[in-house]
């Protein structure tokens, strides 16, 4: 019976080959080269306040909003998308100073809003991921590079004047007068003499810190946001011998302001907290906040407090020193991508902190979203024509997804582990359940999702993908397994292939499977599902993911962006193509000759495949 069984899936597979080289939507490109159409979306990480405008991070761009009425906020303009996905943003006398990590400090004019554009660039030394501006000086805070001042007399070509390498990571910095106050991680606080900008001289420094992110000066005091400690009351009445005076504990803080008596503490976990520093040797918490994402950023402006909030955008708090701190206002555009699905004119996006985004690209020029189905958790996704099918957790969640505008849950099934991975084929899911192996799920009928077969496999089940009767499985530490699925009910494993690296996703793609080993992009001849052989490998260096057509594979490179990489001859993969995003590529999906890229503090990147768009 096992023999009979066998032979038809052979006939069924070999009949789908006959068909098709590739099995993969889409065609081969006569010019193959990859450009940028558009962007949308990201992260929230830093934000800025002058007079009646905030400014704030969206993954690469700058984004400017009226908040005149803070109650009602309308968004002026946005800059291009940056480089990268944006670390800190400073705005004095119509310019923003915007800390761009490795891609340096970009100086925008503001003198219309509605188009804040580059007028200067300051190339960096190390990844620069502070920035403070005071006159015509801006300091700098250059990761293991330490501090560097800037002389801001022509916005157009800022000039480095001096640099102090300092120990540990530099990441935040205060200025005041002729000193610079410098957060540098598990090295505690710095102070930095700037009266001679050509030879900055360390002044004292205060060691007692676990993790300075962040500081805020007020008169003799420096406020610390550290991120195991808290809230760090640092005196400097004596520049020489900074001394901490007291703490609150606060664990995750990543920023800080201070307005009279109150400091307000941006905090990764908790939000927005208040904090009573009346008594700087004893501060206490008076008030928190709390936003699912937490507060990476804040600005202060009046009774206002506006927070970058990472996931749900700029959240706008009433910040009175005698009232509780309410929100009275959001700017929700943020997105964190995490994978990526395209239909046709549809771009479905995981949000991992939020949910699925549904996003037109009927224009892909100017992509806009639709809806946000909530799935916070959620670690991966595929569709259906009609419908969505999602791992949160352990459960595998069906929406219906037949309203782009109106995505609505029908049905949620518990399965036996955590879902890491899954794809939808002829009514079926085969999901990738962590240390349970794989699952087949009937989903015939949407609304009445069934479990019907499961298979125990070595290794952590991370990844899956299914061409004809075969479903390809990546398991960390338990290579490629390849499991035959044409009876539902009893899915059976008939070959696999050892690997060096730890498996982590594959694509298969016909005669071939490309499995992603962290720094490998590993090619299997898959002529014979029983005997997997490797024929290929890439060296990306990176963990990627892949979307293959034809004899060319459209890879979303983690820190690298994402690239076009030739299999045409697979002994020599050739990389021929390669675009930044603002983050990490995390996923990719190809529709035509349009990539959809998810960029995890970039939101979601398109690109034209044969030309710029």
């Amino acid at each position: 019976m096992r023999n009979a069984r066998w032979s038809c899936v052979m006939r069924s597979v070999s009949a789908v080959l006959a068909c098709t080289a590739v099995g993969v939507s889409g065609g081969a490109w006569a010019t193959p080269s990859l450009g940028f159409v558009s962007q949308l979306g990201g992260t929230c990480a830093a934000v800025a306040a002058e007079g009646d405008f905030v400014y704030f991070s969206e993954g690469p761009r700058l984004v400017v909003v009226d908040a005149s009425d803070p109650g009602s906020p309308v968004e002026v303009g946005r800059s291009a998308p940056l480089e990268n996905a944006i670390m800190d943003v400073c705005v004095a006398d119509g310019y923003a100073y915007v800390a761009l990590d490795l891609y340096g400090l970009a100086i925008l004019s503001l003198a219309d809003p509605s188009r804040p554009a580059v007028v200067g660039r300051l190339v960096s030394r190390d990844a620069i991921l502070g920035v403070c501006v005071e006159g015509d000086r801006a300091v700098v805070a250059e990761r293991y590079q330490g501090v560097s001042i800037v002389s801001l007399a022509d916005k157009t070509q800022p000039q480095r004047t001096g640099s102090l390498v300092l120990p540990g990571r530099t990441t935040g910095v205060a200025l005041m007068g002729d000193i610079a106050y410098v957060a540098v991680g598990e090295q505690g606080l710095r102070l930095v003499s700037l009266v001679d900008p050509t030879t900055p001289v360390e002044l004292g420094a205060c060691t007692t810190l676990a993790s300075a992110l962040a500081v805020a000066v007020e008169g003799d005091t420096a406020y610390v946001a550290d991120e195991v400690r808290g809230l760090v009351a640092v005196s400097i009445a004596d520049p020489a011998r900074p001394e901490e005076v007291g703490a609150v504990e606060l664990p995750q803080a990543v920023g800080v302001a201070i307005k009279g008596t109150l400091a307000y503490v941006a905090n990764q976990s908790a939000g927005l907290q208040l904090v009573s520093v009346a008594d700087p040797t004893a501060p206490v918490v008076v008030d928190t906040l709390r936003f699912d994402d937490g507060a990476r950023g804040l600005a202060l402006s009046g009774e206002l407090a506006f927070v970058a909030a990472w996931s749900s955008g700029l959240r706008i708090v009433l910040a009175a020193a005698d009232v509780a701190l309410t929100e009275i206002a959001a700017v929700d555009t943020a997105s964190y991508g995490s994978a990526v699905v395209a239909a046709e004119s549809v771009v479905y996006l995981l949000d991992s902190a939020r949910g699925v985004r549904v996003i037109s690209v009927e224009d892909p020029a100017a992509p806009c979203q639709l809806a946000v189905f909530p799935a916070n958790g959620a670690l991966c996704f595929d569709r259906s024509d009609t419908h969505l099918f999602l791992g949160i957790g352990t459960a595998l969640v069906v929406v219906d997804a037949t309203d782009p505008f109106a995505p609505t849950e029908v049905a949620r099934l518990e399965l036996p582990g955590p879902v890491r991975d899954l794809k939808v084929t002829d009514e079926v899911v085969v999901a990738a359940i962590d240390r349970a192996g794989l699952a087949v799920v009937s989903v015939s009928d949407p609304t009445t999702p069934t479990l019907v077969g499961s298979l125990a496999l070595p290794g952590v089940a991370y990844g899956v993908d299914v061409f004809g009767s075969f479903a390809y499985v990546a398991a960390w530490t338990g290579g490629l397994r390849i499991v035959a699925i044409d009876d539902p009910a009893h899915p059976a494993e008939i070959g696999s292939l050892a690997t060096s690296g730890a498996a982590c996703s594959v694509v298969a793609a016909g005669r071939f499977a490309y499995l992603s080993e962290q720094s490998l992009l590993t090619v299997v001849s898959v002529d014979d599902p029983t005997r997997p052989t490797e024929v290929g490998a890439f060296a990306a260096g990176l963990r990627t993911r892949v979307h293959v057509v034809a004899d060319m594979a459209v890879v979303a490179f983690d820190w690298r962006g994402v690239a076009l990489v030739s299999f045409a001859d697979l002994m020599k993969p050739e990389e021929i193509a390669l675009l930044d995003t603002a983050d990490r590529a995390n996923d990719v999906s190809v529709q035509g000759d349009l990539a959809y890229v998810a960029d995890q503090a970039g939101g979601l990147y398109v690109f034209r495949i044969g030309g710029e768009g």
